[in-house]
């Protein structure tokens, strides 16, 4: 197998709970220098416990390396970061689809990291988790899946988690349905809760139409809801989203297209309806109530529902 291209640096901050605004703060800036110096042409980051950042350099040589460890190093003499331990980066190609589909991968992954580090708002737990429902379900319907191939897909991702709280999942049904189900031109268009947005949605978007297009060609070297499953897990892991979060986000987007399981049925769901009747779509604060206005039946792509 080719060597990648691309590097991997690991960055411990000092304290977890505060790494997101610092890496609005101090890291995001160095990496949008650097890319502007011409080094590197694109970076994302993951984030496990030590944040991992990936980057691919323009050119064969040392240069953007040296300069990325001397710009993280003035950090960590700052005291903003604790460590950086280079290491090598293994793309999954087979996880999400072979080579050309890895390169999809990497260019949603570098557009969806500049935007979630470009301000302190967008660092919030809760904006993360609200957006990244939005953005999984455009992705899946630019990719041609319909309502219950998306079901699928949040099914498949549940089955790569630890059993969900039944509490907390309950409690995000309600606000899980009105972000599946959101028209998303009311959230981007002029005036839109989500305007400024835009660019992040679309980034979505085509990565989910580019995997069509693959898929199409007989070139996706896995199936394509097998490989948005994979996606799904790594936009909630750039987002920092811990494990039980995922498992209940995803167990009630699985509950929202099928309806509960009858054969784990632990507590009675079928009035869920009616309990959220008027709550908000934030997953913990209030929203603009346009986040709620629904994909109009004329208005639904293929993709939407069968």
């Amino acid at each position: 197998m080719k060597r990648s291209v691309w590097r991997q640096l690991s960055i411990a901050f000092p304290d977890p709970r505060t790494a997101a605004a610092t890496a609005v703060a101090h890291l995001a800036p160095i990496l949008v220098e650097t890319e502007a110096r011409r080094l590197i042409t694109a970076w994302f980051v993951v984030r496990k416990g030590v944040w991992r950042l990936r980057y691919r350099p323009v050119a064969a040589t040392a240069e953007a390396d040296s300069y990325l460890i001397e710009r993280l190093s003035s950090l960590q003499r700052a005291g903003h970061v604790v460590a950086i331990v280079r290491g090598v980066y293994e793309p999954e190609l087979h996880a999400f689809g072979g080579t050309m589909a890895m390169e999809v991968a990497h260019r949603l992954w570098h557009e969806d990291s500049r935007h979630l580090f470009d301000s302190p708002a967008k660092a919030e737990p809760k904006w993360r988790r609200e957006m990244s429902i939005v953005l999984c379900a455009a992705m899946m319907r630019a990719a041609g899946l319909d309502w219950y191939e998306q079901g699928d897909v949040w099914a498949r991702t549940v089955e790569h988690r630890d059993p969900a709280q039944q509490a907390l999942v309950e409690d995000l049904l309600g606000p899980v349905r009105r972000l599946l189900t959101v028209d998303p031109s009311s959230l981007t268009d002029d005036g839109g809760p989500l305007a400024d947005a835009c660019t992040w949605i679309k980034a979505y978007t085509a990565a989910g139409a580019a995997l069509r297009q693959l898929n199409d060609a007989g070139q996706l070297h896995r199936g394509i809801r097998s490989t948005l499953t994979h996606h799904v897990i790594f936009t909630w892991n750039r987002r920092g989203i811990p494990g039980p979060h995922q498992a209940a986000l995803a167990t009630a987007a699985r509950t929202v297209v099928f309806g509960p399981d009858p054969a784990n049925l632990t507590h009675p769901w079928s009035d869920v309806d009616e309990k959220d009747h008027g709550r908000q779509v934030s997953l913990d604060r209030p929203a603009p109530s346009t986040l709620y206005t629904p994909i109009p039946a004329g208005r639904r792509s293929p993709g939407t529902r069968r």
